[in-house]
């Protein structure tokens, strides 16, 4: 299956079609460009402070995050932030808790990622959870930060990570060179 991004117009249908903890993780991915298994693993005290409000930063922490030792820290967004402080939490350390003990699955997300395609018209499209990635890079690439802040934004440590993420741009690269 090729990599691609969800465009915005996607996202904005297939948002209707998630049930409420699917879409909450979908968007936290929206917003923070990270994978789907870090994010079924965020616990409560990695967004909310103590008076449960939002924090300014998101903690993905050492060990959730795809063979990385090492956290990422997050700004949010001021419209996660929103969504984020009117999202219902349930009595668990988990942010996203399963249906028995313990986290949401990252297999049970994918399963309601395809059921909101499917709803919303999307079935036959090779979108995935990690086009959610491809499409935080591309669109800070889009917006004119550089690849090193997109490196520095995804949490890669080799920029040659980055550099798979973002779409060839052939129309930038003919505006820059009649720029000249």
């Amino acid at each position: 299956m090729a990599k691609r991004e969800i465009t915005e117009k996607e996202w904005a249908k297939l948002r209707l079609h998630l049930g409420q903890k699917a879409r909450m993780v979908f968007d936290v991915m929206w917003f923070t460009g990270e994978r789907i298994g870090a994010i079924v693993q965020l616990q409560q005290a990695d967004i909310f402070d103590s008076r449960g409000k939002v924090k300014e930063i998101i903690t993905f922490r050492r060990g959730t995050r795809k063979g990385k030792d090492r956290s990422r820290l997050v700004s949010v967004h001021d419209s996660l932030k929103e969504v984020l402080q009117r999202y219902p939490r349930e009595d668990s350390e988990w942010m996203f808790p399963g249906n028995g003990e313990g986290h949401l699955q990252k297999d049970s997300a994918m399963d309601a990622l395809e059921r909101g395609k499917e709803a919303a018209g999307l079935g036959m499209t090779q979108i995935t959870s990690h086009s959610f990635r491809h499409a935080f890079a591309n669109r800070l690439h889009r917006k004119g930060y550089d690849t090193v802040l997109i490196q520095q934004a995804l949490g890669h440590a080799d920029i040659r990570s980055t550099r798979t993420y973002i779409s060839d741009r052939p129309d930038a690269v003919a505006a820059a060179i009649r720029s000249l």
